[in-house]
């Protein structure tokens, strides 16, 4: 029903406010607190809002300040720029859904450079000490308004279950 760019400048959207949420809570998960590179590679290797289909390997320059992502596809055709939804956005360069991932983990984490070729995606990301902290996009309040976000895993009784409403603090 919409035009090409239309639905693009949506999915664009819709990626930066569900891979931002999505690094709070695997941060969160993973007892990440703080941000720094150490703390940004790890939410960027597991990372749910990388569209599955690739293997990943991540490197630290701890001295640099910076994380080294790539994406390697396991099939052909995975960055083909004309794939819709977020796979299209990673094979055409965006880098929104990546600054997203990155500042939710360390607010001055900045995306130095998007690498796409035929046979992977290069991604570099930088915390720079001397940046100010990113806000947050408001394309994240809309990702916080579905109730999603807002379900925890309930282990107390034993076995696991699905808990929906609010978590502590949240």
């Amino acid at each position: 029903r919409l035009d090409t760019e239309t639905a693009r400048e949506i999915m664009a959207s819709q990626w930066i406010g569900a891979a931002w949420v999505a690094s709070e809570r695997l941060g969160a998960a993973l007892g990440l607190d703080g941000g720094g590179v150490d703390a940004l590679a790890s939410v960027l290797a597991l990372h749910p809002a990388f569209p599955p289909g690739f293997g990943t390997a991540v490197s630290v320059d701890a001295g640099a300040h910076r994380v080294t992502l790539e994406l390697n596809p396991l099939a052909d055709r995975l960055l083909d720029p004309s794939n819709p939804g977020w796979l299209g956005l990673l094979a055409r360069g965006e880098r929104g859904g990546i600054e997203a991932m990155a500042q939710a983990v360390d607010r001055q984490a900045r995306v130095d450079g998007v690498s796409v070729g035929e046979d992977r995606v290069f991604i570099e990301v930088v915390v720079d000490e001397a940046a100010p902290p990113a806000a947050e996009p408001p394309e994240v309040e809309l990702v916080r308004l579905s109730g999603a976000v807002s379900w925890v895993f309930d282990a107390t009784a034993g076995t696991t279950s699905v808990a929906l409403g609010r978590k502590p603090g949240g």
